[in-house]
């Protein structure tokens, strides 16, 4: 009997090899794996727990689960997608309509797309993975960890039913169109350890009407809030630099002095054919935005106060 407890493990390991490479999982930890399954046929009576993972399919078929990382599992029951573990997410690198080759593959859940509302991402958990929960349509409740530090690119973009979402302290930079297509989403909390906004990071979130950006805020980049035309902003004296059509609201507060604008061009931060048709008012205190105000001079729409 105990032979054959091993043969199963040493199948089971031999076929968690073949598909954790092909599902994201590097099989790091397999050096213990068959001795571990082999002791947990002997513990449930040779029943294998639902927490050894092969592949995507556990021993419950109804609990659609796998690897996500080195040390992080998932499933989803009910609506409700869990992770648990340690250290970063695998990154997704591109969706299912771009795939060509055997190894370019979507986040595993995708296929569950529809089922996901809840995401749950558990203490340990140091990075979400690039493109990780992109374009799930039903979400709208994600919870993440206090060791977060790091958002992966495209990570929550196109979740259309998102209504709020708060990031943990220790996030230095929301990522690249990290919550694009958002939109549904009118309430973000950010820590006061972000630094970055980055490019096209809440771009079409158009509900988005107030986000409190932390003073530790020194970049916001390109089309970051472009989109969010109901947004009524407020730059902190920190920032240096605002990109590319960062901003298409209906109110902008400088608390410091003008930021650098993208490649000097002084009439870029603001694409002026937004307001053809609706008002924009630009509140300043600080020094340095003569040249803002010579750039779109020609737009009646905008307007400058001098606070």
């Amino acid at each position: 009997m105990k032979t054959k407890k091993m043969l199963l493990a040493l199948s089971l390991a031999l076929s968690a090899a073949l598909l954790l490479s092909a599902c994201g999982g590097s099989g790091g930890n397999l050096g213990s794996f068959v001795q571990d399954v082999a002791d947990a046929v002997d513990e449930e009576e040779d029943q294998i727990p639902w927490w050894y993972v092969i592949g995507e399919v556990v021993v419950d078929p109804d609990v659609p689960s796998g690897w996500c990382g080195d040390d992080i599992t998932w499933r989803c029951e009910d609506g409700v997608l869990t992770l648990e573990g340690s250290g970063p997410m695998t990154d997704y690198p591109i969706p299912h309509s771009e795939i060509v080759n055997a190894e370019d593959y979507p986040a595993p859940w995708q296929r569950i797309a529809d089922e996901i509302t809840t995401v749950l991402v558990s203490e340990g958990i140091t990075a979400v993975g690039k493109q990780a929960f992109q374009d799930l349509p039903c979400l709208t409740d994600v919870s993440l960890p206090s060791t977060l530090t790091e958002i992966g690119f495209n990570a929550f973009s196109d979740c259309v039913g998102l209504q709020e979402i708060t990031i943990p302290e220790g996030v230095t930079e929301i990522s690249y169109e990290a919550f694009d297509g958002c939109e549904q989403l009118r309430e973000v909390t950010l820590p006061d350890s972000v630094t970055v906004i980055g490019s096209s990071a809440f771009y079409g979130c158009k509900q988005l009407q107030e986000i409190t950006l932390p003073d530790t805020l020194t970049e916001i980049d390109g089309l970051a809030f472009y989109g969010c035309n109901q947004l009524r902003l407020t730059v902190p004296a920190g920032v240096t630099f605002m990109g590319y059509q960062s901003f298409s609201g209906e109110r902008l507060t400088f608390l410091g002095d003008a930021p650098a604008p993208s490649n000097g061009e002084y009439d870029s931060i603001i694409n002026p054919d937004d307001y053809h048709d609706r008002k924009l008012t630009i509140v300043y205190r600080g020094e340095g935005f003569e040249p803002y105000i010579e750039a779109y001079r020609n737009c009646p729409n905008i307007r400058w106060v001098k606070d």
